[in-house]
């Protein structure tokens, strides 16, 4: 395992495999090659911090936590991302420049904040935000083939679909559209719609 107290870069043409560690990085961090991880890549500052996260390639099987008291900026866009955790408690929250590809499972900690912007998120896993989710103009699709969704009276999604099998098992609210092209179990929770304009319930 590594502890990263400063910074960390990649050079162009450089790898970094993370292997099946855990690493914590409390400083800068840029990556202008390539980056795998199949453990944890802990991004942990005590001052504010940007993470490139963009290169020849960013990916993880593992998980990658954003996390820390201090605001983070976040540059570049994943190849691909498995278990991603919010737990970052800056009150700027955590705002992705892009959309992310999420293989696992997505988890928002409850003094935590998620801007989604005006991106597409996919998530193969469980939602389970138990914080701040702002959804902006964003979509969510959820395509677990037994997923579970848990939300806070603070977890907003904007569009919001369902292409796999998904039970709800708490409140949560859709601001824009809700598609169901899969299947949902609302038994355990309810759906609430807000909002002042129009949208569809499919």
């Amino acid at each position: 395992d590594w502890l990263v107290m400063v910074s960390m870069t990649i050079g162009a043409g450089a790898i970094f495999n993370g292997g099946i560690s855990h690493h914590t990085i409390r400083g800068n961090f840029t990556n202008n090659g390539t980056v795998t991880s199949d453990g944890e890549l802990y991004f942990n500052p005590y001052f504010p911090v940007t993470l490139q996260l963009s290169g020849t390639s960013f990916s993880s099987t593992g998980t990658v936590n954003f996390g820390g008291t201090t605001p983070i900026t976040i540059t570049g866009s994943p190849a691909s991302l498995n278990d991603v955790r919010i737990t970052n408690t800056n009150a700027a929250g955590i705002t992705p420049p892009s959309g992310w590809v999420m293989n696992g499972d997505f988890i928002i900690n409850s003094d935590a904040v998620f801007n989604a912007g005006g991106y597409a998120y996919t998530v193969a896993g469980d939602i389970e935000s138990n914080g701040t989710l702002n959804g902006g103009s964003s979509a969510f699709t959820m395509s677990s083939a037994s997923g579970q969704l848990t939300g806070s009276p603070n977890t907003i999604f904007n569009h919001f679909t369902i292409t796999g099998v998904i039970s709800a098992n708490s409140d949560f609210y859709v601001a824009g559209h809700f598609t169901n092209n899969g299947t949902y179990d609302g038994t355990q929770a309810a759906r609430n719609v807000v909002g002042g304009h129009a949208a569809n319930i499919r």
